[in-house]
Parts: C-alpha cells; structure tokens; sequence
C-alpha cells in the first residue's frame, strides 16, 4: 500500500518554499545587517571606554558582547585601575555554565561607539579575562549585533 500525503501538508510546504525563496531573492537572508538610524552596528569584539564616578581617566579595554550574559562583567584586575571599592558593593548570584558564583555588582559607566551608558557590572575573579570587559545583553540596547564581525566602533566616534 502505498503511503498518501495529506493534501493540506502538501500545500503547506509548497508555500513555504516558495516564501523562503522570495525572502532569499530579496536579500532577506543572506545580506548582513546594517545600522539604522535608531541603532548602532557593533560586532562580537567592540573596544570601549570604562569610568566610574571618582576615577578621572577613563580607561579602554576590550570588551566581548555576549548575549547570553545577563551583565556586563570585568575582572578584578581592572577594578581595581577604575578604583572601585569591592568591599562595598552588593553580591548578587550570576549562572555561569559551571553552576552559580557570588559576585560584586558595582556602578560603572561604559561608553561603546557614541553612546555612554551607566550600569551595574560584576566583577569576575577569572584572570583569563584579563583587562577584557564582557558586555552582557542588559546593555546591548539600542545595538544591532553581527557576530561575524569585530571592532566596528571606536568609543572616541561614532560607530564606523
């Protein structure tokens, strides 16, 4: 016996081919995003400029947008050159793929292409971060990610 499709699958499947076919012949998915007006174009590793509200300098460092971070981190190393006070701040638990960690949650104020935002970030005791900054999706707003670039801004211009 032979096995029969039902008649509305089949049809289904026809236009949705035949959508993903137009979709394809209309750049739709195989051109790489652009900046709008509203966001900035940045890509897996942007340069930024990190500060805080008694440390005159700011100081750069790169920073890896990782969106599958609730926040922004840094390690300790570059706390310390930002002069913030860890003994102050408040813990907060953070998931990380080898279960849950305590850290400090500090004020900082980071500055990616243009735009200066001020927020919270932990500060992580990994030393393979180095002076690298981890920018977590709570601050990706307003930014168009291509994970298949990197280094699209400058924190002293606007975005490339």
């Amino acid at each position: 016996m032979e096995a029969r499709w039902p008649l509305w699958l089949v049809v289904a499947l026809v236009v949705a081919c035949v959508f993903f076919f137009v979709l394809v012949a209309a750049g739709g998915l195989l051109t790489p995003p652009k900046a709008s007006e509203n966001r900035i174009l940045i890509g897996a590793e942007e340069p930024v400029e990190l500060s805080t509200e008694g440390h005159k300098e700011p100081f750069e460092a790169l920073a890896d947008v990782d969106t599958g971070a609730y926040y922004s981190s840094m390690n300790h190393d570059l706390a310390d050159k930002l002069g913030i006070d860890l003994d102050r701040a408040k813990i907060v638990t953070v998931g990380t793929a080898i279960g849950d960690d305590q850290r400090p949650l500090v004020p900082v104020r980071i500055k990616i292409a243009d735009k200066t935002m001020t927020t919270q970030a932990t500060v992580s005791e990994r030393d393979r971060l180095g002076e690298k900054v981890v920018l977590g999706r709570r601050d990706l707003g307003g930014f168009l990610i291509d994970p298949s670039r990197e280094r699209l801004t400058s924190p002293r211009s606007a975005a490339k």
